[in-house]
């Protein structure tokens, strides 16, 4: 049974990788791990690659690193969006925070205190109700994740699909794959169960145990196509 694997590579990273040192995943044997049965045809990943800006030029160069060992494997296919940078206005937290959350008035009625602190509050956030902010957004990762395997359906190079996501927006994605006779896996990176959207599509779902992800570690040092090397980030290690 030839089997298409689509990882949502952002997905995976904060559901099962940020905070842990198992960063240098080796994607084939993961795969293995979850779909041990199965031929495997090919492994799509898919992400962004993350700005270096606010001082994160150390972790752009430790995913560069990352998308390069992995491009070494021929069963991985590797397709990358882009990150949108925009500002937007954005009311401040403490504006819709009650006097409680910040501290406990040691004397007097908690009434009393709480129309001072409203008083206070007014005069401190009068002329900065809203600031601006700078917000990263990740565009095109699920489109493409979603064309690839609707095509990839259609033109029948799988009779078997598992999307290591849990983004129930590939809801209508995996239901068009259904219809075109595949079916269609769905494991989440996070701890719980796959999210409600996802469950109400799938033809079965695979759990994910994060203890594995050590043994799913591609070695320290991944030699290119080009002969040179790339070398397992030392935080990661």
């Amino acid at each position: 049974m030839a089997t298409g694997v689509y990882i949502d590579g952002l997905n995976l990273y904060y559901g099962a990788l940020r905070g842990t040192s198992f960063k240098w995943l080796d994607l084939e044997k993961l795969t293995l791990l979850l779909l041990p049965a199965d031929e495997i045809a090919f492994i799509r990943y898919f992400s962004a690659r993350i700005n270096s800006r606010y001082g994160e030029s150390e972790n752009a160069a430790r995913q560069s690193a990352y998308l390069r060992a992995i491009q070494t494997n021929p069963l991985i296919r590797t397709t990358l969006g882009y990150i949108r940078t925009k500002e937007r206005l954005l009311p401040i937290a403490e504006a819709k925070r009650a006097s409680k959350d910040f501290f406990v008035p040691s004397l007097g009625a908690d009434e009393a205190f709480s129309e001072i602190w409203a008083s206070h509050l007014a005069d401190r956030v009068k002329q900065f109700t809203c600031v601006r902010v700078s917000i990263d957004e990740e565009k095109a990762s699920d489109v493409n994740l979603a064309s690839h395997l609707i095509n990839d359906s259609h033109e029948k190079v799988m009779t078997k699909a598992l999307i290591i996501s849990n983004d129930g927006d590939f809801r209508e994605a995996i239901s068009l794959a259904r219809r075109a006779g595949i079916r269609v896996g769905v494991c989440s990176p996070w701890s719980q169960a796959a999210n409600k959207q996802l469950q109400e599509v799938k033809d079965f779902e695979i759990r994910l145990r994060l203890d594995a992800l050590g043994k799913c570690q591609m070695d320290n040092v991944v030699v290119l196509q080009n002969g040179r090397h790339v070398t397992r980030p030392k935080e990661w290690r």
